[in-house]
């Protein structure tokens, strides 16, 4: 079983974001990412980036896990996404990932297409040696 430190975990989910802004270019998804990237002091471009993402993990009780099942770090995004856009009035990508988030929370069906995305983003981050090095821009 594949597993992500919280910084991976964070990665496989800008990676997640990044092919569906590919698929949508939803203004959200753009001006998120940007957010998300790492620059050079090895640190978000909005510091408020990685502080959602802990609370995000805070909510699920996950903060103290060393390492994440691809389940979890899953999990964590859907509370990412609610922490960042709340619930409503959301563009179709978001309301697409919160979706099939809370599927999975809820042990219902998720898209195939976006389980094996998050499947391929995981196994990316995984590749990198330094997981700020992922994001990082130039």
């Amino acid at each position: 079983m594949k597993k992500l430190t919280q910084m991976q975990a964070f990665n496989a989910m800008s990676k997640l974001f990044n092919i569906y802004y590919k698929q949508t270019r939803s203004d959200d998804l753009g001006g998120i990412l940007g957010s998300m990237s790492f620059v050079s002091e090895k640190r978000t471009a909005d510091p408020a980036m990685w502080e959602i993402w802990i609370e995000s993990l805070e909510k699920k009780d996950l903060i103290k896990h060393d390492l994440l099942t691809t389940l979890e770090a899953f999990l964590a995004v859907g509370c990412f996404l609610e922490e960042y856009f709340g619930t409503t009035d959301l563009e179709s990508p978001i309301d697409f990932l919160e979706l099939n988030i809370n599927n999975a929370e809820n042990k219902k069906h998720v898209d195939s297409a976006l389980w094996n995305n998050w499947l391929k983003c995981i196994d990316e981050v995984l590749s990198v040696k330094d997981a700020r090095d992922y994001l990082k821009l130039s």
